[in-house]
């Protein structure tokens, strides 16, 4: 990976400590962690469906800077490609008019793979583009939204160990995990993820060992083309939006109710890059940590923008490179019986480590040595 205007590590973590102070009745002194009472479903999210104003903690906000596009949406096939027919799948009329889910524009079409079933339209405002290079009648930017999330599936399940999302019954249609292609893009949010209330919220997650209390189904909304940003290609903002949203997918698995607002969007950003390497989009929120050390490490907004959650990921990436990718997914694990931080902990504590050996000892390490960690150098 390479990162892009990336201060040094040592500087970061400097930071961070500068910041963790600013705060520092919420980090410390941790009492022994004790497992949270059974929550009852927040409030907020009630509040933000009915309002129709705010979108929930997991809406991935639109970058803003202008860059020159560096890739196309859809390759030129060889000729010795073969179009092939995708699988047709079998919907349930009756569930697809849920009236909490996303109204198409148009007339609803689907295309179906392994693990997700794709909602688009070919007319109105929410209309994808219908070009169909392969000629195979599926459109060639759903083909491409059905490709990222089984990538994401991959390596986000497969390769990763996070648990499967929870079933919603089939309320999309059929029993895969549904996908709408609307146009959000001009509202300022690139993707959102929706669940954590009290008619999605399932209790357990059949997929885990565990028993959770706030598992909750979801399904996801992105953008029906991107061509709207100048920062990447739509292909690319398509692709890490995808891997972010899918991880609020598996966080609602967990816990749908997990209070820690800053933790969800930075594991999903921190997330992007575990999927998408070459991308980088992350690195785009990371001057709103470093331009506000003083900012508390869990403030929403800064005196420059309110994108410090997602800039947070680059502290869960140094977690999972001094001490392992799996110890992310094992706090959203905690999370089923400890709030927040308490889950950071009791994940740190289990590979031998501890929060103020990850916030302190990196920048006593930049001292000693006189040069800036290459942690983040690969």
């Amino acid at each position: 990976m390479s990162f892009r205007r990336l201060l040094p590590l040592g500087f970061f973590l400097a930071a961070l400590l500068l910041s963790s102070l600013a705060c520092n009745y919420i980090l410390t002194p941790f009492l022994p962690p004790t497992p949270s009472p059974t929550p009852t479903i927040v409030a907020i999210s009630e509040f933000l469906r009915e309002s129709g104003e705010l979108r929930p903690p997991t809406a991935t906000p639109t970058p803003m800077p202008t860059m020159t596009p560096t890739a196309t949406l859809t390759p030129t096939p060889t000729p010795t490609q073969t179009p092939t027919l995708p699988p047709t799948p079998t919907i349930d009329p009756a569930q697809v008019n849920d009236p909490d889910r996303p109204d198409l524009s148009g007339e609803v079409l689907f295309f179906g793979t392994e693990h997700f079933l794709v909602h688009y339209t070919l007319s109105g405002q929410d209309a994808v583009v219908p070009t169909d290079v392969n000629s195979n009648g599926v459109p060639d930017y759903v083909e491409a939204v059905g490709e990222a999330m089984e990538f994401s599936w991959q390596v986000e399940i497969v390769e990763l160990g996070w648990a499967m999302p929870p079933s919603d019954g089939g309320r999309g249609g059929d029993l895969r995990y549904d996908i709408y292609l609307v146009d959000i893009y001009d509202d300022g949010t690139a993707g959102y993820t929706d669940g954590g209330y009290r008619d999605t919220t399932l209790g357990d997650n059949p997929n885990t060992p565990a028993i959770e209390n706030d598992s909750s189904h979801s399904y996801i909304a992105l953008d029906n083309d991107y061509r709207e940003d100048n920062l990447y290609s739509p292909l690319e903002i398509m692709q890490v939006t995808a891997a972010h949203e899918f991880n609020h997918a598996l966080q609602f698995g967990y816990d749908g109710d997990e209070p820690s607002d800053w933790l969800w969007e930075a594991s999903a950003t921190w997330m992007e890059d575990m999927v998408y390497d070459h991308i980088n989009d992350g690195v785009y929120y990371l001057d709103s940590v470093f331009n506000t050390p003083g900012a508390c490490q869990i403030a929403e907004e800064t005196s420059n923008d309110d994108y410090h959650w997602y800039g947070m990921w680059i502290f869960l990436r140094y977690i999972s490179e001094t001490h392992g990718p799996e110890v992310i997914r094992m706090i959203w694990e905690n999370t089923v019986n400890y709030d927040g931080y308490v889950a950071i902990v009791v994940a740190l504590d289990s590979v031998g480590t501890t929060l103020d050996d990850v916030r302190r000892l990196p920048v006593s390490g930049l001292t000693r040595h006189g040069r800036p960690s290459a942690a983040l150098r690969r």
